[in-house]
């Protein structure tokens, strides 16, 4: 092999590592943006979790009131 052809074939590799390293660097990014993404989520999941749960509460404690009420007037009756 010539050394020109060598320094050919360099230079095409050089253009393809360059090709790679830029795809490296966008899926760095589009991984970066999925984990902002997957994070976002999972603290919205864990908000929504906690107002069921407040809200399961509150109906639990009226559900409460209304039986006692309940057994209150059915002693009236």
């Amino acid at each position: 092999m010539r050394i020109a052809d060598i320094k050919k074939q360099n230079i095409e590799l050089k253009k393809e590592l360059d090709l790679v390293k830029d795809l490296i660097k966008a899926l760095e990014s589009l991984i970066a943006t999925k984990d902002a993404r997957i994070s976002e989520l999972v603290k919205r999941q864990t908000e929504l979790s906690a107002a069921v749960l407040r809200q399961s509460i509150e109906l639990r404690s009226a559900n409460q009131k209304l039986e006692k009420r309940k057994g209150f007037f059915s002693r009236l009756w």
